[in-house]
């Protein structure tokens, strides 16, 4: 009895730490985000306007894109969160501003996440996913994303951008993180509509195809910057 009494005690402990720790990461971001979230004046560049529910790819480094959201329309803007410490973390930060949460992942809660994007499309609203989270390999497009466009027959409509001054994490991703006021570009790409008959070599290309015109916009967007 003593083994199973100490090790429920240093689980209990464990988890009191962890909370701890989210609570004082995530105040520690909401003090910056929270006045970035004002201070960023994005110009906006839509390749094509589309105004119905669509999946918003992103990289994972560059989730500050989600503030170039329309402050009004957030409720209706939900973002893609994975259920970890991480993802908690992050999770407070974005309630603050508004933001609808979906929590889930490909490897964790993977089905209730793709049930809830399924019911938030049918309302018309749309969602954020970062297509290389939440672990990497940086900058490549994970197939969970194709396949998700395809089982509900929702678009996917690529985001990137660029800001002038920022820090970049030491992290899998390089993390950016933008300073107050700094100058930033948002580009919302064309929707890619996934068949509901498409073979597994066609939703190989699509992915492809996707993670390729990320790497373009993020070039794009950075000559955008040059000229503010």
């Amino acid at each position: 009895m003593k083994p199973t009494h100490k090790k429920r005690h240093h689980s209990l402990h464990k988890s009191l730490w962890e909370k701890f720790k989210i609570n004082l990461i995530s105040g520690f971001f909401s003090s910056y985000i929270l006045p970035l979230d004002l201070s960023l004046k994005f110009k906006e560049i839509h390749e094509e306007k589309y105004e119905g529910p669509a999946i918003y790819a992103i990289w994972h480094a560059n989730q500050y894109l989600y503030l170039a959201k329309d402050r009004n329309k957030r409720p209706y803007f939900n973002l893609l969160i994975s259920p970890s410490n991480d993802g908690d973390m992050i999770a407070k930060v974005c309630r603050q501003m508004n933001f609808s949460l979906i929590r889930g992942s490909t490897k964790r809660q993977g089905m209730l996440a793709i049930r809830d994007m399924a019911k938030s499309f049918k309302k018309g609203q749309s969602v954020a996913y970062t297509v290389d989270g939440p672990k990497g390999p940086a900058i490549e497009v994970k197939e969970g994303l194709i396949r998700i466009a395809q089982m509900t027959q929702v678009p996917i409509i690529p985001l990137m951008g660029a800001t002038k001054h920022k820090f970049i994490f030491d992290s899998w991703d390089k993390y950016e993180l933008p300073y107050w006021f700094s100058g930033s570009v948002a580009m919302f790409g064309k929707p890619v509509f996934i068949p509901k008959n498409a073979t597994e070599d066609d939703l190989e290309n699509y992915r492809v195809i996707i993670e390729n015109r990320l790497i373009e916009m993020k070039n794009q967007a950075e000559e955008e910057l040059k000229k503010k």
